[in-house]
């Protein structure tokens, strides 16, 4: 994870760093890594439900002017739809930018729309990485744009942040997903907000036609354990091993996705060169995003994170973890950092990962 300190830029003490986890060679017409139709398999794609009519804000830092070109590219290459897009910068743009938020900005907005082809994307630049600044324009997503997703792929360690900064997450009418951050075991803000959908990360192994998974285990880079600010939401709270385990507070992730680098998946960053080679849980949480897109295209009346919280938190058994389990993907074996996967929900990767034909079932 990059921290973003441009002297540019007044930074507060908090300074949200990007969770991917990116190749560092770029090559231009060379792809590698995992294909949009490979992950589609490996989670059980629903063609049924595209995102269709769904907003999905994506919120990062400073700029990419060739954002709407890298996504055309990205279409191109894989045969998918080019989406409405559209892009805004509501405290006006940066002088400058990096390429971690370039790549940041790719993966974000490409690997959404790979789970929600049809769902419009709107591009939300905060001026600089500060806390304050990201979380506005997560703000300013909801409240002025309307979003009805809100993709935040960023964080920063929770000692010492202000828990108010998701308060106005409680009653707005969309659903924010956050990434877990990538120091394995360790919590990251604003996913450890109970206002937010936390997305760890997996190791996720293919076959070699790449068309079915056979194995997919925790990573060992994801983000995860009970939060040292916010106490247990509701839904967590009436599992009862989840109270115990986290005695109390919030547990992270709520749910993960692939994110390992090896093999990674491709993403187009022209200003870079062209192809690179992506994962961390960025990657996991834009691809979950997408899928969220899917769930509200589905079920209208899901409006918050909260309703989509009991909605996840529902499918997978409600006050306890359903064996066999149909909607998840129960991660049990490797390890998060410190924290082991085990049968039902755990640290290392949540609920685990999702089947999406079964959660958008009946």
């Amino acid at each position: 994870m990059i921290c973003e300190r441009n002297a540019r830029f007044p930074l507060s003490e908090h300074v949200f760093r990007p969770h991917y986890n990116g190749g560092v060679n770029f090559e231009v017409n060379r792809v590698s890594g995992y294909t949009p139709s490979m992950l589609r398999h490996a989670y059980a794609f629903s063609s049924s439900f595209t995102g269709k009519g769904v907003k999905i804000a994506v919120v990062v830092a400073l700029d990419n002017v060739g954002i709407e070109e890298n996504m055309a590219m990205f279409c191109h290459q894989f045969s998918l739809p080019v989406p409405v897009m559209s892009v805004y910068y509501p405290d006006g743009r940066a002088e400058n930018t990096s390429r971690n938020w370039l790549v940041e900005s790719s993966l974000d907005t490409q690997w959404a729309h790979v789970f929600a082809p049809d769902a419009e994307i709107l591009v939300v630049f905060a001026i600089d990485a500060r806390v304050e600044s990201l979380l506005s324009a997560a703000r300013y997503a909801s409240e002025t744009l309307g979003a009805d997703i809100v993709s935040m792929s960023f964080g920063t360690e929770e000692s010492g942040v202000d828990e108010n900064l998701t308060s106005f997450m409680s009653d707005a009418k969309s659903v924010f997903v956050a990434s877990s951050g990538d120091r394995g075991g360790i919590v990251s803000f604003p996913s450890s907000s109970p206002n937010c959908i936390s997305v760890g990360g997996t190791n996720l192994v293919l076959n070699n036609a790449g068309t079915s998974r056979i194995l997919e285990t925790a990573w060992t880079g994801g983000g995860g354990g009970k939060s040292d600010v916010f106490e247990i939401p509701p839904w967590q709270g009436r599992f009862f091993n989840i109270y115990g385990m986290a005695e109390g507070m919030r547990g992270t992730p709520d749910v993960s996705m692939m994110a390992n680098l090896n093999p990674g998946a491709a993403a187009y960053v022209a200003q870079l060169g062209g192809w690179t080679t992506v994962g961390g849980t960025s990657f996991a949480c834009a691809c979950f995003v997408g899928i969220c897109a899917c769930i509200k295209e589905k079920n209208n009346e899901i409006k918050t994170s909260s309703d989509m919280q009991y909605f996840l938190y529902g499918k997978a058994g409600n006050v306890r973890y359903d064996t066999p389990q149909y909607n998840f993907n129960d991660i049990t074996l490797g390890r998060s950092g410190s924290f082991y996967a085990q049968v039902g929900w755990d640290f290392a990767s949540g609920l685990g990962s999702p089947v999406i034909n079964q959660l958008l079932q009946d």
